[in-house]
């Protein structure tokens, strides 16, 4: 990995096996399946529904009715792609969600001990792809670009690729939001741009023929002013973004973010007409902002924190495997 704003790397992973989940004994190769009651959907928001339809979260997004894992067998690749939070802004080394979800740090967090994906599946390649401020055009240029050198998939073999993308979209033009029309415009692009990755993606690593399979876990856009449309006086001082939101009329705030919702509900379309998963960050953030004590984002009120990018790799572990802990 390297330490400048472009992080990209492909690492071998050798860890053996290391616990037994639901049946799936150390070393059998197979993939935990969700334990009895659980599901990739359970949220502080919503779940999915017990006849497998994906119910509604108080953010207006879905997620499928399985966990990610379940779709594979064997896992030859580990991808994760996106912008500063993909890159681990705001949190320690190898302590980004991203890397948690590879290696989780099992003196920071016992309770992860074990429940990771070099655990899991030993030996699948990782590969890093994330630059801070890109936006959803400059990762989807990206990845078609840098996509060739990514380790290939053989028969049988399984791709899983976790992707944040779209906050530059909004944060480079945030007077957008008080305006629907132009907020539908950020909203399209991301929905292509989407969609333009995960054709990508799977020109690359999905052949049914080859029994060769691609999971796509995509996270939403969480809301740091907690519904509210503005952030503390204190917070504020020296912080552009936070100081943004402040300043707006009243009546514009709520407009703001309603139009904000509706980027999600894009993003949640996208994903689901691909069959993709969602990571419902807005939903799971809900309640852990700067207005509250238990406050998940850094001071830039942009980035999530250390405790944060811990919670984001909490979320994507139950998209992957049913399990919340």
């Amino acid at each position: 990995m390297t330490s400048t704003l472009r992080f990209s790397a492909v690492l071998a992973s050798t860890l053996a096996l290391a616990l037994a989940v639901s049946g799936c004994g150390p070393g059998s190769g197979k993939t935990p399946s969700a334990p009895q009651g659980a599901s990739a959907g359970s949220t502080a928001a919503g779940t999915t529904g017990s006849t497998g339809t994906p119910t509604a979260t108080a953010s207006g997004s879905a997620v499928p009715s399985a966990p990610a894992l379940q779709a594979i067998d064997d896992l030859q690749v580990y991808a994760s792609v996106g912008d500063s939070l993909a890159a681990g802004l705001s949190a320690p080394a190898n302590e980004s969600y991203c890397e948690l979800l590879r290696k989780n740090d099992d003196a920071a967090y016992p309770n992860y001990a074990g429940q990771d994906l070099e655990s899991f599946h030993p030996g699948a390649a990782f590969v890093w792809e994330a630059t801070p401020g890109d936006t959803s055009t400059d990762i989807a240029n990206t990845v078609a670009s840098v996509l060739p050198s990514w380790p290939d998939t053989t028969p049988g073999g399984d791709a899983l690729v976790v992707v944040s993308m779209g906050g530059n979209d909004v944060l480079n033009d945030l007077s957008a939001l008080a305006n629907r029309a132009r907020t539908r415009a950020i909203a399209d692009r991301i929905r292509r741009n989407w969609q333009r990755l995960i054709d990508l993606l799977k020109a690359k690593y999905e052949d049914p023929a080859q029994g060769r399979r691609l999971v796509v876990v995509g996270l939403n856009l969480y809301d740091p002013t907690d519904g509210h449309g503005s952030f503390p006086a204190a917070v504020t001082q020296g912080q552009t973004v936070c100081a943004w939101w402040n300043q707006l009329p009243t009546t514009d705030r709520r407009e703001a973010v309603d139009n904000f919702n509706s980027i999600n509900v894009a993003i949640r379309d996208v994903l689901q007409r691909n069959q993709a998963f969602l990571a419902d960050a807005h939903s799971f953030f809900l309640g852990h902002s700067p207005w509250t004590r238990d406050n998940w984002f850094a001071p830039d009120c942009v980035h999530a924190n250390t405790r944060g990018h811990h919670q984001l790799r909490r979320l994507v572990w139950q998209v992957l495997t049913g399990t919340l802990r």
